[in-house]
């Protein structure tokens, strides 16, 4: 099979055109100081460096009290204190209670306001959301209101020239990964397994097997504790070479020594959560265990028949073993097709991020990472992640200038089909007895579009399509055909 190939974080994000070349473009980004009214809120932006901005924005009691009297007033109606009847309660004593809360979400309603308000009308282009300021946060008191300071940090969209001109000493490779008649039988055989039938044998374990088994930790004898131990079911399939050694020819019955970790090919998180129903860290019950096949079942491969190709591709859209070898052969083309775009795509983001010289304000994007990671990081993991994240920012700008560029945008219908056809590609892999089932396909594809992620990703996929497309007709291509074996050579070796 074709190895997968990690394609860059695609991420969303916007960018203004400027300039007059028909190749490239320039985007601007805004750096100056100046102040802005609106209302009585005084906002002034100050430069901080390159494309890192500070924004103050200053409040009168007159910008917020209103809004916040008119609060305290429903606040009361509908409050419950005990002693007082429902609406009853006394202004005085919502107001000694519950004031200063009140009067904090009214100001950060306000602030809010007057800031996007401001970004919009002058026109910034930002880079993520901006960052309070927290040095001399001003403190909210219901019983002192008065004028207010509050500063946020925020990071604008730097200017840089959008390299699209072919360059005739830049060609990309797109490599055109042969389908052998070999992959094309070895995924019959897979097919007719994956829906044959399965039953229970007292034969040895062979190739394809699917065991039962107990599992119980080797402990020395003055050892504190029970000894872990678990039932669970393995395919034989996902053992390493070492692990099949170990398996293979026993029946019900017998025992053998086993080392999860170095016997089932699998990372050892995954052989945690999997095999030994843990989600802890493996080295608090050991490496060694004992396993003792508890069953053994068999999977009579499927026969190749007309209920097969139905269960496959869906009722009567395949009728002969040679159309099933076809249809088999155009899906594997266009998986290899898939992974072979990978490739060639990663080398279009190299390209563009070494030709653009995109000055991004690491300051303010240092201080927006940390504030958008969830668990602490180690000052490894930090040093390890941020530059991905600063890497990942500046292909978010090139990917947003290309579909600008290019005037490529995603609409409501193609989300749409892409659902359905989403949809049909899992119940083809996971399950193909509902293959055929219009009905409860669109069904299911109407519930992920009320998934408001799953749109936006869809989104993202589509306009990456068009993106890439884009680029395929910009760029100088030649194409060569490889094997597979040669392609996953190729994305070893980078």
């Amino acid at each position: 099979m074709v190895e997968l190939v990690d394609t860059p974080d695609l991420g969303s994000g916007a960018a203004r055109l400027g300039g007059s070349s028909p190749f490239t473009r320039t985007f601007k980004g805004s750096a100056y100081f100046f102040t802005y009214k609106i209302g009585f809120v005084n906002i002034s932006q100050e430069t901080l460096s390159t494309n890192h901005s500070k924004v103050i924005i200053e409040l009168s009691k007159e910008d917020y009290l209103p809004q916040v009297n008119k609060s305290l007033k429903e606040y009361a109606k509908k409050v419950s204190i005990k002693g007082f009847r429902k609406g009853k309660v006394p202004a005085n004593l919502v107001k000694n209670m519950y004031g200063s809360e009140l009067m904090g979400e009214e100001i950060s309603k306000v602030l809010m306001d007057a800031l996007y308000k401001y970004l919009e009308d002058e026109k910034l282009d930002t880079l993520g959301s901006p960052l309070p300021i927290m040095d001399n946060r001003p403190e909210i008191d219901i019983k002192e209101p008065t004028d207010y300071t509050f500063a946020y940090e925020v990071g604008l969209k730097p200017d840089f020239e959008l390299p699209l001109v072919k360059d005739e000493g830049v060609v990309f490779t797109k490599y055109l990964i042969k389908v052998e008649d070999e992959t094309i039988d070895e995924e019959v055989e897979r097919l007719r397994k994956r829906l044959g039938k399965s039953e229970e044998v007292e034969d040895a374990i062979v190739d394809g097997d699917i065991f039962r088994f107990k599992l119980t930790e080797k402990r020395a004898e003055d050892a504190d504790g029970e000894a872990y131990s678990i039932e669970n079911v393995l395919p034989f399939d996902l053992l390493t070479d070492a692990g099949k050694e170990k398996v293979s020819g026993k029946k019900v019955g017998d025992i053998v020594d086993f080392e999860p970790f170095k016997d089932v090919n699998k990372p050892e998180a995954e052989i945690n959560k999997m095999l030994l129903m843990r989600t802890d860290d493996a080295e608090e019950i050991g490496h060694e265990f004992t396993l003792d096949i508890t069953k053994v079942n068999r999977v009579a491969a499927a026969e190749l028949n007309q209920e097969f190709f139905d269960k496959l591709f869906g009722k009567d859209e395949v009728d002969s073993e040679a159309a099933m070898r076809d249809k088999i052969k155009e899906e594997i083309a266009k998986s290899n097709d898939y992974y072979s775009n990978q490739v060639l795509h990663n080398e279009y983001v190299k390209q563009l991020m070494e030709k653009a010289e995109i000055d991004v304000p690491d300051a303010f994007l240092r201080k927006l990472f940390d504030a958008n990671t969830k668990e602490p990081l180690t000052d490894e993991q930090h040093a390890e992640q941020f530059p991905k994240f600063i890497e990942g920012t500046k292909w978010n700008l090139l990917r947003s200038a290309v579909a600008e560029e290019k005037d490529l945008n995603v609409e409501q219908e193609e989300i749409h089909d892409f659902a359905h056809k989403d949809v049909e590609q899992q119940l083809r892999q996971y399950a193909p007895h509902m293959m055929g089932n219009h009905e409860q396909v669109h069904e299911i594809a109407h519930k992920m579009m009320g998934d408001q992620q799953y749109v936006e990703q869809a989104y993202m996929k589509l306009l990456d399509g068009k993106i890439f497309a884009a680029l395929d007709e910009t760029f100088i291509l030649e194409e060569k055909e490889v094997s597979v074996d040669e392609f996953n050579e190729i994305v070893k070796q980078g």
